[in-house]
């Protein structure tokens, strides 16, 4: 298989950069707790959408970029986001013949797991634990939002040609 020439891959960096910037902004009371997981779901649009451009060493670096921004210890983003790229490639045939609304059951899962490698990640830097299961809630939440991540990055995808 032949590699398309590249064209507008300024698109999903913007998308990535919109998801940073929309997770840094908090959320009043209770619903800090189920705020959805913004970055980790557009890196997983893009390793589905295009899974020869964007893989598990995009994750990692994306994950870095959020360590710095974050002020968190260096590699601990970039790990659990490497396993949610690595998961994301391992399944992206399967999840993809599904339409958005049954993918979102597959992106719970992803991104449940993704909570738990960063919460154990977390407890073994010393930064604490969450209380109770309430760390698991974005994961609903992320679920929630894919069908409208998913159809207005798909959108994006298909108006500007990104390749």
């Amino acid at each position: 298989m032949e590699i398309p020439k590249a064209n507008n891959l300024w698109v999903p960096y913007a998308t990535l950069v919109l998801a940073i910037l929309l997770s840094t902004f908090g959320l009043p009371g209770w619903a800090a707790y189920a705020a959805p997981e913004w970055v980790a779901l557009v890196v997983i649009y893009w390793v589905l959408a295009i899974p020869y451009r964007f893989g598990i060493l995009f994750a990692f670096l994306v994950g870095v970029v959020m360590d710095v921004h974050g002020g968190k210890p260096l590699g601990m983003q970039g790990v659990a986001m490497a396993f949610v790229a690595f998961t994301a490639l391992a399944l992206h045939q399967r999840i993809r013949i599904y339409p958005p609304v049954q993918q979102a059951g597959m992106i719970l899962l992803i991104i449940g797991a993704y909570l738990v490698i960063k919460q154990a990640l977390r407890a073994l830097f010393g930064a604490g634990f969450a209380p109770g299961g309430l760390y698991l809630l974005p994961a609903l939440s992320s679920a929630l939002l894919w069908p409208l991540i998913y159809l207005t990055l798909r959108g994006l995808r298909i108006r500007y040609r990104v390749k």
